[in-house]
C-alpha cells in the first residue's frame, strides 16, 4: 500500500505542476535569480575541487560557506557533484520537496492512526497548499516545510518511546532540518519542539523513571545536535564581526511581509490574493494560506466533537499561536517574541509561522475525523457546515460580481494566463469562488448519496485531488512560473564558461547586474559568465561593503572605474574621505603608519597580470620600478592572506 501511495502523491505534484515538471514554463523571481546562482557556483567549486568557501561574482565576493541556508545542505552535495545545478536541475528539486512534504506528512499521520486515504488526502492538502505555492521562489522555505512532518514524527516517536533508534532518528531530522531549511522555520520549528516536551513533562510529572530517562536522552540530543551543527557555528561566529545581520535584525524588517487579516480569505479563496498586494497589505508569495477547502469542512467537523487524541490540542494551539504570530504588526505577538524569545529576532517574514498553522490544522483533521466512524448525524452535521461555507461563498461572488465591470475570463482572444494576470480580486473570487461550490456541492452529495466507507472515502480522496490540483493550477501564474523557456535557459548555462577564468582587466563598473542582464535572469547574473562584480543581492552583505555604500557612495562609485586589480600610489589615511580620485586608496591610521615612509610613486612602464585564479586564490605578476600599493577589490574576510 505504501508504494500506491507515493505513486499517487507523486502523480499528483507531476499533474499539479505540469508546466514545471514537463518543462513548457521556468519558475520566477528568487527561484533563479537568488536561489540558483548560488547553488550553481556551488557546483562549478566542487567540480573543480573547490570547497565552496567564497564567491567572487557578488558585491566584491561572500563568504558563501557562512550562508546559513548552508552550502553544507546534504543536497548541495548529492545534486552538486552528481549533475551539476542548473534551472532544470532545480526546478525538479522543488517538485521533489513537495513531493516530500506529501510524504513526510503521510507518515505523521500514520504516527496517529490516521485513517489510510483520509491521510492521503490530506496530505495532497499540506503539499499543495499555499505555503508550497506562495513561497514556491524560497526554495528554503519549501525545504523545511517538507522536513517539518519529518522532524516531528520522529520526536513524538522519540518522548513517546525514549530509545536509542529513535534518539539517531530524531537526532538525523534535525540536522537536515538545521543545514537544508530556512533558519526562520528551524527556529519556530524549535520552539514547537519545546512545546512538545513541556507538555509530556506535565503529564507525566508523577512518573519519575520518565523523568528522569527523558532528561537524559534529550541532553544526549542536545549535545548530538550541538556536536552536528559544529561547522555552522563556526561560520557563524567568524561571520559574526563580518556581518551585522547575525546580531540580529531590527523590529521593521522582523515585521516585513506578513500574513495579513485580509490574507484569510486565502482559506477559501487562494486565487484572489494573487494581484492584489496593495489591498491584502504583504507581499503575493505572502498571502497564500489555502489547506483545501475540504480541509476546513472537516476541520469545522473535528473541532466540534471531542478530540481522539488530547495531543492534537496541543498541536492546535501551535497552530492557533503561529497563526497569531504570522499577523506580524497586526497583532502584538510577534513584537512579544521579537523582544523576549531568544532567537526570534533573526528572521524577516512573519507569514513563514503559517506554515505551522497549515501544518497544525491539517494534522488535527488527521488526527480526529473519521470515516468509519461517521454515523447518519455526522453526515448531516458535515453536510450543514458544507452548506454554511457554500452559502459564505455565494455571498462572497455576488459581492465581487457587484464590483465588477467587465469579467476578464472566458473571453476569446486571451490566453488563460493572460486572463488570470489581468485579474482583480473580484474576477478571482467569482472564478475561483465557483469552482469552490461545485467541489462542495459534490462532497454534500457523496456524503448524502455514498452508503458504502469504500466508496465514500475514495470520493474524498478524489475530491481532495481535484480540490489541490485546481487551486494549484489556479495560482501558479502568480507565484510560481515564468514564461521563460527553461530549455533555452538551460543551454544559456551550458554555454557559460566552466571553472574560473582568469579575470579581464576592465573597469569593474561594467560588470554590472545591468550590463549582464538576459530573458532569464535580471540580478546576480554575473556568477554565471563568471565575472567579478560590486553588484548583487544576496541575503546578507558583508558590513564592510554596507559602510561603504551607505557612508561613502562616491568612494564606491569612484573605485568602480578600476579593475579588480589595480596599483595605487594615492593612499592616504581615512580620517577625511574626500577630494579622491579612482585610485585613491583610505587606510585605517595603523595600516597608514606601516607605509607612510614608502616613497609610493607609479611609473608609465608599471604592469600587472593575473596569472592564476580560483575563487579563494589569486596570482599576480607585477612590474613597477617604485613602490605601490596592489589593490584588490574584494571584501575582507577571514582567512585572506598575501
Amino acid at each position: 500500500m505504501k508504494g500506491k501511495a507515493y505513486l499517487l502523491l507523486l502523480l499528483v505534484v507531476v499533474l499539479a505542476f505540469w508546466q514545471v515538471s514537463f518543462l513548457q514554463y521556468g519558475m520566477k523571481w528568487d527561484f533563479v535569480d537568488a536561489f540558483l546562482p548560488s547553488r550553481y557556483f556551488f557546483s562549478e567549486s566542487v567540480l573543480n575541487n573547490q570547497f565552496p568557501l567564497w564567491n567572487p561574482y557578488l558585491l566584491y565576493g561572500t563568504p558563501i560557506y557562512a550562508d546559513l541556508v548552508s552550502v553544507f545542505n546534504p543536497e548541495f552535495w548529492i545534486v552538486g557533484n552528481m549533475f551539476g545545478y542548473s534551472n532544470i536541475t532545480l526546478q525538479f528539486m522543488f517538485l521533489l520537496y513537495v513531493f516530500t512534504a506529501g510524504v513526510t506528512f503521510f507518515f505523521f499521520l500514520k504516527e496517529f492512526n490516521a485513517e489510510y486515504k483520509l491521510s492521503l488526502g490530506l496530505s495532497v492538502a499540506y503539499m499543495l497548499s499555499g505555503f508550497s505555492i506562495g513561497n514556491a521562489q524560497h526554495l528554503a522555505f519549501v525545504c523545511g516545510y517538507a522536513i517539518v512532518p519529518f522532524v516531528l514524527t520522529s520526536y513524538f516517536k522519540f518522548i513517546r518511546e525514549l530509545n536509542k533508534p529513535h534518539l539517531i532518528r530524531v537526532a538525523i531530522a534535525l540536522f537536515i532540518m538545521i543545514y537544508a531549511s530556512y533558519p526562520g522555520l528551524t527556529i519556530i520549528l524549535g520552539y514547537f519542539l519545546l512545546c512538545i516536551f513541556v507538555y509530556y513533562l506535565i503529564v507525566n510529572r508523577t512518573d519519575k523513571n520518565f523523568l528522569k530517562r527523558v532528561f537524559i536522552y534529550h541532553a544526549i540530543l542536545v549535545l548530538m545536535v550541538v556536536l552536528s551543527s559544529t561547522v555552522l557555528i563556526i561560520a557563524w561566529f567568524q561571520g559574526s564581526s563580518f556581518l551585522g545581520r547575525y546580531s540580529g535584525l531590527s523590529i521593521n524588517l522582523a515585521h516585513r511581509h506578513s500574513f495579513t487579516l485580509k490574507s484569510v480569505l486565502s482559506f477559501l479563496l487562494p486565487m484572489a490574493t494573487g494581484n492584489d498586494t496593495s489591498y491584502f497589505e504583504t507581499d503575493v508569495s505572502m498571502s497564500n494560506g489555502y489547506w483545501g477547502v475540504i480541509s476546513v469542512i472537516l476541520f469545522l467537523f473535528a473541532l466540534l466533537k471531542k478530540a481522539k487524541s488530547r495531543e492534537s490540542y496541543l498541536i492546535l494551539f501551535f497552530g492557533v499561536f503561529s497563526f497569531l504570530a504570522s499577523l506580524g504588526n497586526q497583532f502584538f505577538l510577534r513584537e512579544f517574541l521579537y523582544h523576549y524569545a531568544p532567537l526570534m529576532d533573526m528572521f524577516q517574514y512573519p507569514a513563514i509561522f503559517r506554515a505551522f498553522t497549515i501544518f497544525s490544522l491539517l494534522a488535527f483533521v488527521g488526527i480526529n475525523f473519521r470515516v468509519n466512524n461517521l454515523a447518519w448525524r455526522d453526515k448531516k452535521r458535515l453536510i450543514f457546515l458544507a452548506g454554511l461555507v457554500v452559502s459564505f461563498l455565494v455571498l462572497l461572488i455576488f459581492y465581487a460580481s457587484s464590483h465588477l465591470e467587465e469579467f476578464v475570463f472566458f473571453n476569446a482572444g486571451k490566453s488563460f494566463t493572460e486572463e488570470v494576470l489581468s485579474a482583480t480580486r473580484f474576477d478571482s473570487i467569482v472564478l475561483q469562488g465557483t469552482v469552490q461550490v461545485f467541489i462542495l456541492l459534490a462532497f454534500i452529495f457523496i456524503t448524502w448519496k455514498l452508503k458504502t466507507i469504500r466508496h465514500y472515502s475514495a470520493t474524498l480522496l478524489f475530491l481532495f485531488i481535484l480540490d489541490g490540483v485546481v487551486s494549484t493550477q489556479f495560482s501558479t501564474r502568480y507565484t510560481v512560473l515564468s514564461e521563460d523557456n527553461p530549455v533555452a535557459f538551460f543551454k544559456y548555462l551550458r554555454s557559460a564558461p566552466k571553472g574560473f577564468p582568469i579575470p579581464e582587466l576592465n573597469p569593474i563598473e561594467e560588470n554590472s547586474d545591468r550590463n549582464s542582464q538576459n530573458e532569464f535572469i535580471w540580478m546576480n547574473n554575473n556568477v554565471f559568465p563568471k565575472k567579478i562584480t560590486f553588484d548583487g543581492k544576496v541575503a546578507f552583505k558583508l558590513d564592510g561593503y554596507t559602510y561603504l555604500a551607505d557612508n561613502h557612495p562616491g568612494l564606491l562609485e569612484a573605485i568602480k572605474k578600476e579593475a579588480v586589480v589595480y596599483f595605487s600610489d594615492d593612499v592616504r589615511e581615512n580620517s577625511s574621505v574626500e577630494n579622491f580620485t579612482a585610485n585613491t586608496i583610505f587606510l585605517s591610521s595603523s595600516d597608514y603608519e606601516k607605509i607612510e615612509a614608502d616613497n609610493l610613486r607609479s611609473g608609465k612602464n608599471d604592469q600587472l597580470a593575473i596569472r592564476n585564479f580560483s575563487p579563494q586564490k589569486i596570482e599576480i605578476e607585477t612590474t613597477t620600478n617604485h613602490p605601490q600599493l596592489l589593490v584588490y577589490q574584494q571584501n575582507y574576510y577571514h582567512g585572506w592572506k598575501v
